[in-house]
């Protein structure tokens, strides 16, 4: 019931989503054919997505059609690269800043984005330098582009080599001629074990083809990561699914029946050279039916992770809570009421999508809300922006739908830049591969993260309000208060969730504590927010000390949630992000700035 729901919902705001340019081609019908990459089956457009993300770091292509620069779909653009269209290979794809590398290989330098075409002269000596670094520490910005851009083109190069097994090649006719010739070959081979040789120089000529063929049909069985053919007496074991290579070496077994799926898939590889758009899309039919009815347990889960990647319902919360921001700051500045009405239910709806998406996520993976700092940073905005609509319904001071929208805001540009870096739903870390820790430990150290975060938001608030407009006395007590109540809330759960992670490592590596990076992180949370509560009862600090602690708490947090990851060392160094340590040091910079500015200018009574 739940996934029929979601799957309605997706449906219903698809048809607010920005379309793709007319094609003949039934794209929906294509984005929603299972694929099995890297262990987990999703539908060919979220891996199209994927790979055009990891490539181009855009989840869109965009090509002049009639005169006007349209996006193309993302399925519709794997498609032509899995079958080796010369379009996809003029297609402006590979992002290139480095000015030197551009001048290096004589690029031209009124653009940053290049073709694979242009690029392949240059594939050889990119990869090689690529290579000449991989024992290299502390490389530099130049060779980390290098590094960057020759993993790019590999990537570009596996796909083209995942489906077809040779470049001029027109499958179709190679895949249903391919029986036949196994049998052939098969046939002269026994000859040649049992005379010692073969006479005929044909005959020498087609083994030597065919052994060729085997060795190739075995090198693409072991390279290729793209499964896309079911077993098929067993079309849900997915351990049993199958690349091209691996389905062109089932016909060694001369009783084995050629898997329909490799047919159709031949069959839409000839329609498509051909342009033959009815008889491609009526395959393209056939195929999902097939697949709807051959894998029950999965067709809902595809269907509704397809609708869930077209309107990418995280994108769209984060501009409503912009949306949100500039409403509240525009009612600030004119004091009417209707803008305020407008704000708050366009920020409750902004957290109904936030909310139905992150259940969608839930229900797609069969997982816990968090399993990887992509989704910490989903779930941790979605926790502190209820919290803050919680606060917001007792003690009515008109800051709350302003903090949420701030909040979701930046912990989904957040999430939306660790979305360039890998699959999002990509399959669990064994660190982390148990359902009953990451609901437990995990969700209650994150809801510790967004309890913090939003304890510094408010005082980071209450240092502006105080700096700009000289609060008065009962604000400032209101907004202790919150700061007051978030703090223990946060401290709570962020001592039981670091316990629960010392019973887990009891559990997984036999030691309770270990004084690893990430499990000190965490410690520095509990160690901090206890710091601040003893302060306040011990009358070292009243409401501007609490609050200045506060915003520091975000530096502690941020630190223990992303800073910790960037070491790169630890048993927890599963997320490690070498390109967030600016971004970083921006953020604790401003915290510290925010923090002088209250201590030096903010004269209130207490």
């Amino acid at each position: 019931m739940i996934k029929r729901l979601l799957v309605i919902f997706f449906f219903i705001v698809l048809f607010l989503s920005p379309s793709y340019a007319d094609t003949e081609y039934d794209t929906t019908s294509l984005g929603k054919l299972p694929v099995l990459y890297k262990g987990r089956l999703q539908p060919f457009e979220s891996f199209a997505r994927q790979v055009l993300i990891s490539i181009r770091e855009k989840s869109t292509i965009k090509r002049v059609i009639d005169g006007k620069s349209q996006s193309i779909s993302a399925s519709l653009w794997l498609w032509e690269v899995l079958c080796h269209s010369e379009q996809s290979k003029q297609d402006p794809l590979f992002l290139i800043h480095d000015l030197d590398i551009r001048h290096e290989f004589k690029l031209d330098d009124s653009k940053k984005h290049f073709s694979y075409s242009e690029l392949e002269p240059f594939i050889l000596q990119i990869q090689s330098k690529s290579i000449a670094l991989d024992q290299t520490e502390n490389l530099s910005v130049y060779e980390q582009n290098i590094r960057q851009l020759a993993g790019k083109l590999s990537l570009f190069i596996s796909l083209l080599h995942s489906f077809i097994p040779y470049n001029d090649l027109v499958f179709y006719d190679y895949v249903t001629a391919y029986h036949k010739r196994v049998s052939r070959g098969l046939e002269l081979f026994t000859a040649y074990n049992t005379t010692g040789g073969l006479s005929s120089k044909t005959d020498q000529l087609y083994l030597l083809e065919f052994n060729q063929d085997f060795k190739r049909h075995r090198q693409f069985s072991d390279l290729s990561r793209l499964y896309l053919y079911p077993n098929q007496d067993e079309p849900e074991n997915l351990e049993k699914w199958s690349n091209t290579g691996s389905e062109l070496l089932k016909h060694l077994d001369f009783n084995h029946q050629a898997n329909p799926v490799l047919l159709d898939y031949a069959n839409l590889t000839l329609y498509f050279m051909n342009s033959n758009y009815e008889s491609f899309n009526d395959t393209l039919r056939s195929l999902t039916s097939y697949f709807s009815e051959s894998m029950t347990s999965y067709s809902k889960i595809i269907t509704l992770e397809y609708y869930f990647t077209m309107i990418n319902p995280f994108y769209l919360s984060m501009v409503l809570y912009v949306v949100v921001l500039c409403l509240m700051l525009l009612y600030y500045l004119l004091d009417r009421a209707l803008i305020y009405r407008l704000a708050k239910y366009l920020c409750l709806f902004a957290f109904g999508v936030h909310t139905i998406s992150l259940i969608a996520r839930m229900v797609i993976l069969d997982r816990p809300p968090v399993i990887n700092l992509y989704s910490s940073a989903v779930f941790v905005g979605w926790a502190a922006i209820g919290l803050c609509l919680l606060q917001e319904r007792f003690f009515k001071n008109k800051l709350g739908y302003f903090i949420s929208s701030i909040l979701g805001f930046i912990t989904l540009i957040i999430a939306h830049h660790l979305a360039l870096q890998s699959d999002t739903m990509e399959q669990m870390q064994a660190v982390l591969d148990s359902n009953f820790w990451l609901s437990t430990h995990v969700i209650t150290i994150t809801l510790g993260y967004g309890g913090t975060f939003l304890a510094g938001m408010i005082a980071t608030c209450y240092v502006f309000i105080n700096c700009f407009n000289k609060g008065d006395h009962k604000q400032n007590l209101q907004l202790y208060k919150m700061v007051y109540a978030i703090i223990c809330f946060s401290l709570f759960f962020s001592f039981i969730g670091t316990v629960l992670g010392g019973i887990w490592a009891d559990q997984s590596w036999g030691r309770f504590w270990g004084w690893d990076p990430k499990e000190n992180g965490a410690l520095l949370i509990v160690i901090f927010n206890a710091i601040i509560l003893h302060a306040r009862l011990a009358g070292l600090v009243y409401i501007r000390g609490v609050m200045l602690l506060a915003v520091l708490g975000n530096i502690v947090t941020a630190f223990s949630w992303f800073g910790v990851n960037m070491l790169g060392v630890g048993l927890h160094s599963y997320g490690f992000m070498n390109e967030a340590f600016q971004w970083l040091m921006l953020y604790i910079a401003t915290q510290l700035l925010i923090v002088v500015v209250g201590f030096n200018f903010i004269k209130v009574k207490e």
